[in-house]
């Protein structure tokens, strides 16, 4: 909450949700009541989807961060079903509930940071916050767990398809947007010549 009020306005009446994968344990020694090993579980998150209009169908997978006795996970409902839709409707419903121009700057930087454990590359489905910025009520999104930056290939996609992120950035409007970003990094910070006193 301190964070937030420092960042948004009236930012501590915000709620903080964490993208989660959800661990299903898959090694285990003396039955479901016996030993557990770390390295032994598979996990699954599938996409931002409509999982229905009941919250406790996203709790697992969008956990609260703070807020928790507020409990609201309307936000995130109306996310997952703008994120169902495609074309015009996509679009329309997109604009109502995310900060769509955050949304595509986010990505892009972790697309050509080569980031490969985040929502949107690769096999990842997590690794990214959503807040409720209490302004507007349209969501943005926070990357964290940023260690696996520069995994990629240079040649890889400069976005994945196979997730749902990949109908916005497609809409025409969006993916100009999307490729601005990318130039505006490249032309900026992300070039040898800004980085090289650094990195020295």
């Amino acid at each position: 909450d301190a964070w937030a009020s420092e960042t948004f306005v009236n930012g501590g009446d915000g709620t903080l949700f964490e993208y989660e994968v959800v661990y299903n344990q898959t090694d285990t020694t003396g039955g479901v009541e016996g030993l557990k090993r770390a390295a032994g579980f598979d996990f699954y998150n599938g996409d931002i989807v409509d999982l229905g209009d009941r919250k406790e169908n996203y709790r697992w997978q969008y956990q609260i961060k703070n807020k928790r006795e507020r409990d609201d996970y309307s936000h995130i409902v109306n996310m997952a079903k703008a994120f169902n839709l495609s074309g015009a409707a996509l679009d329309e419903a997109t604009q109502q509930v995310i900060d769509v121009d955050q949304w595509l700057q986010t990505f892009a930087m972790a697309a050509i940071s080569g980031n490969s454990d985040i929502y949107s590359a690769g096999f990842s489905t997590h690794n990214v916050h959503f807040y409720v910025r209490p302004s507007d009520e349209k969501i943005v999104v926070m990357p964290h767990d940023q260690e696996s930056a520069f995994s990629l290939s240079t040649t890889n996609e400069l976005y994945d398809q196979d997730f749902n992120l990949a109908k916005l950035i497609e809409l025409p409007a969006n993916l100009r947007l999307y490729y601005g970003h990318m130039q505006d990094m490249i032309d900026t910070t992300y070039n040898s010549a800004y980085i090289t006193p650094w990195a020295n």
